[in-house]
């Protein structure tokens, strides 16, 4: 754990609540439930993205605009890649039919 709470992950608690203004998955899914449920419903998985991939492992967040541009430039850069998308604190999943 890098930043969190160390008992929520050994008790298996990850998930969210639904009671707070968070993004924080209510009924997180695998990469393979999304591509079996895509799948079952006529969809391809097109692209998927992780998002702040590399921003919420940092210890201090960036002081300067010139900070911020590189790590922007930095998540841009790997956002698409495997494995780094799957690092992602968010996964952005594009769908077609």
């Amino acid at each position: 754990m890098v930043k969190g709470n160390l008992e929520k992950a050994l008790d298996d608690r990850l998930e969210g609540t639904g009671k707070r203004q968070r993004l924080t998955p209510i009924s997180p899914l695998t990469h393979g439930q999304v591509e079996a449920w895509s799948a079952e419903n006529g969809l391809a998985i097109k692209a998927v993205a992780g998002i702040r991939v590399f921003h919420d492992y940092l210890r201090h967040p960036p002081s300067t605009e010139a900070d911020w541009a590189r790590l922007v430039a930095l998540e841009q850069r790997y956002c698409r890649t495997e494995p780094h998308w799957r690092l992602g604190r968010y996964l952005l999943y594009t769908l077609v039919r």
